[in-house]
């Protein structure tokens, strides 16, 4: 046989014809994996000596060394997701077959992973091409998570020496794509105090619970809430397997405070958890400041009027907070004014305390009338560039004048004081004083007369010879205490003009009238109005702003802002607190801030405090307790004899496992109405069961699922009446004792 080759044939001599010759034989690879018997022939090349048989023979079995295997180039696939790779796969030997009717090895191919994608389902051998490589293309899909994924295609074979060998490719898939935190936004521009949402999910299915950290360390001005159906602030927000791409509404929150300053800067969403680790989504916000920085003075109020070689003081404070030291300096355009000191510091902490200055009028030597005017500017914490000027008027203390006496009084509402007149010098004939009132913008001149009001007159006789006047001040509707200056000239300005100063002290208090007042309760589905109205009136209009729950899925206000002038001031003004239908059983409390705003400005008015209201909203399916949970399905339905009619259901609260709801017509109702699944074609379908059957669990609980009712068709003129009975279970078909899971329509 070719398969085996003798290394050396043996040679036998008259000598060595006697000695055993070993023989080494070597059998030949082949392309098979069967094993082989052949025979070995020994025969003599030379007869000339020996007369012997032409041969003898010997049988040898070969083994083969070949087992059936897959010859696999290469073992492992690296695939891109969403690209494809080839495997070259052929037979390691020629298969042989014991039934010659089929000569095919047929090697299927197997894998489980759905994006993985196979161009062909099995690949076939024969002998003649066992050893030719047939290719097979495989494909990594696009799917949902970011995942890199490993996996296999399993090749197995039948048929011949090859039936059941088996191998497994390797498949490594690098996704394509990598986890992030969507947000429906880049940037968000808010007013101070105001609130917005941004709408937040996952870009890809999560591999668990995925944590959404909310606090934003060092960013005062700001507060995120990740849940905002919930009462209070919630830090965090949760997504899981079967909502990580359903946005989730996430609220801003500015915080108003005493600075003028805009803020900006960028809040960090952080993720942990789910194979989110460390993934991080920014979001910038600036709010705008409506306050605005000014340096705010007590006694320069025009008209300014004084006297030479007189001392004064007036009030400096700021009107907003600084960001840092903010320094006024005070300084006239005329020497015969100087001040102490002459600039004041403020800081973050002190800058709505006035601090007083003191004013000295020096006196010269003429009998001219000066009028400097008062610069006071400021530097630091934001406030540079800020500046305000006064103009004053000196009155020369050399020059014949009026005197009055007081130079200043002080009156409650209804009070009334006296003053007295005179002239400085003798006048030539008869003088007559005018009075002029200057009044803040806060007092009516109603409110404010002099008696009698007729001129004051003097003569070369009287000159000396104190006259009265009566001041009186009548009650006002609002609630602040004004400076009123009176001023008494001469007609012929002969007479250097004299004033007094009155301060009105109002004995009104500023503030919010509510009705009804501190806390109110509103049943879910209802309404509840509030009235409000000021106190007294203000000095400009005002906004009343109320600050609703960020989410008013639980409580809505109608409207939120009311606007308050000099006119209707104690004209009630409604607020309407609603409360919507919802999907827990749960009471909720809110606190609603009142907060009022002069209209123009937007700046706050201190003056009305910081009041709020308690709302709480009691829920229509409130709990008893967690054991006792409810179903929620309408209370009455009218249907049409033979025509079907659909109903919603759901539970009204979440469940802490799977929950079966059975719906069974009523005894009454037997005879005639049926139930029945919603399909593609409802008012086709002709009803016939008495009891259907919807499944909620824990995700599902809150989304209505729906049924059909439907009347069997007779031949009366009668309507009928009857129940349909929704019976919850946490067990399939087992009716629960509990009548708070009991449902009637």
């Amino acid at each position: 046989s070719e398969a085996i080759v003798a290394v050396a044939d043996p040679t036998f001599t008259a000598q060595n014809w006697e000695t055993t010759q070993s023989v080494q034989l070597s059998a030949k690879q082949d392309d098979d994996g069967a094993d082989i018997t052949s025979g070995v022939v020994a025969y003599i090349v030379d007869q000339s000596v020996y007369n012997l048989p032409d041969s003898q023979r010997k049988s040898v079995l070969i083994h083969d060394d070949d087992s059936p295997a897959f010859v696999i180039a290469p073992k492992t696939l690296e695939i891109n997701e969403g690209s494809r790779a080839t495997v070259a796969v052929k037979l390691v030997s020629k298969p042989t077959f014991s039934d010659s009717s089929d000569n095919r090895v047929v090697v299927d191919l197997y894998h489980q992973n759905p994006d993985i994608i196979v161009d062909k389902t099995s690949l076939t051998f024969t002998a003649l091409d066992w050893n030719s490589s047939q290719n097979i293309s495989v494909s990594a899909a696009h799917d949902i998570d970011f995942h890199d994924e490993s996996t296999s295609l399993t090749l197995i074979a039948n048929k011949g020496d090859y039936e059941s060998v088996s191998a497994e490719i390797g498949i490594a898939v690098k996704d394509d794509e990598r986890a992030s935190i969507v947000v429906d936004r880049q940037s968000l521009s808010l007013s101070e105090g105001a609130t917005a949402t941004v709408v937040v999910k996952l870009s890809h299915k999560p591999s668990g619970d995925v944590v959404l950290n909310l606090e934003q360390a060092g960013l005062a001005w700001v507060a995120v809430d990740g849940d905002i159906e919930r009462t209070g602030l919630q830090s965090t927000a949760t997504f899981t397997r079967t909502n990580w791409n359903q946005g989730r509404k996430i609220g801003i929150i500015t915080v108003t405070d005493e600075d003028a300053n805009d803020e900006s800067g960028t809040l960090g969403f952080t993720a942990t958890g789910g194979s989110y680790d460390g993934v991080v989504s920014n979001l910038s916000v600036r709010v705008s400041d409506p306050d605005i920085n000014e340096i705010l003075t007590t006694g320069l109020e025009n008209p300014i009027y004084y006297t030479e070689g007189l001392s004064y003081t007036f009030g400096v404070r700021l009107k907003s907070k600084p960001t840092g030291t903010v320094r006024v300096s005070v300084a006239a355009d005329d020497t015969i004014l100087s001040f102490s000191p002459s600039s004041l510091t403020f800081t973050p902490t002190d800058w709505k305390k006035a601090k007083n200055i003191a004013l000295s009028v020096s006196q010269d030597t003429d009998e001219q009338v000066n009028r400097p005017a008062i610069t006071l500017s400021a530097v630091g914490g934001g406030y540079d560039g800020n500046s305000k000027v006064f103009n004053t008027t000196v009155e020369d203390d050399d020059a014949k004048r009026i005197i009055i006496t007081p130079e200043s009084i002080s009156l409650g509402e209804g009070d009334n004081a006296t003053i007295e007149l005179r002239l400085s010098d003798a006048p030539l004939g008869s003088v007559e004083i005018q009075n002029t009132i200057h009044i803040g913008h806060d007092i009516s001149a109603d409110h404010f007369s002099i008696v009698p009001t007729t001129a004051v007159t003097f003569t070369a006789d009287n000159w000396n010879v104190k006259q009265s006047r009566r001041l009186e001040l009548t009650d006002d509707d609002n609630a602040q205490t004004e400076t009123i200056t009176v001023i008494f000239c001469d007609e012929d300005n002969v007479y250097r003009c004299d004033r007094v100063v009155v301060e009105a002290v109002d004995d009104d208090t500023q503030g919010l009238m509510i009705s009804p007042a501190g806390s109110i309760a509103v049943n879910e589905g209802e309404s509840v109005s509030v009235d409000m109205a000021l106190r007294a009136q203000p000095p400009s209009e005002v906004e009343l702003r109320l600050t609703p729950p960020l989410s008013q899925t639980h409580l809505s206000l109608t409207p939120t802002k009311l606007v308050f002038t000099k006119d209707n001031w104690n004209t009630v003004q409604s607020v309407t607190f609603a409360a919507p239908l919802d999907l827990n059983g749960v009471d909720e409390r809110f606190e609603v801030p009142i907060r009022v705003h002069e209209k123009e400005t937007g700046i706050l008015d201190t003056d009305f405090g910081t009041p709020s209201l308690s709302v709480e909203v009691r829920d229509r399916d409130r709990q008893t307790s967690q054991t006792t949970p409810g179903i929620v399905m309408l209370d009455s339905l009218r249907i049409t004899e033979n025509i079907n009619s659909s109903v919603s259901v759901r539970l009204a609260n979440r469940p802490s496992g799977s929950v079966s709801v059975a719906i069974t017509p009523s005894s009454a109702g037997t005879s005639f109405l049926r139930v029945g699944p919603i399909l593609n074609v409802p008012h086709k379908i002709n009803l016939t069961k008495l009891t259907h059957t919807l499944f909620f669990d824990q995700d599902n609980w809150n989304r209505s699922q729906s049924f059909l009712v439907g009347s069997l068709r007779d031949y009366d003129a009668v309507g009928r009446q009857a129940e349909l009975v929704a019976v919850a279970s946490n067990r399939p078909m087992i009716p629960s004792r509990n009548m708070r899971r009991i449902k009637r329509l």
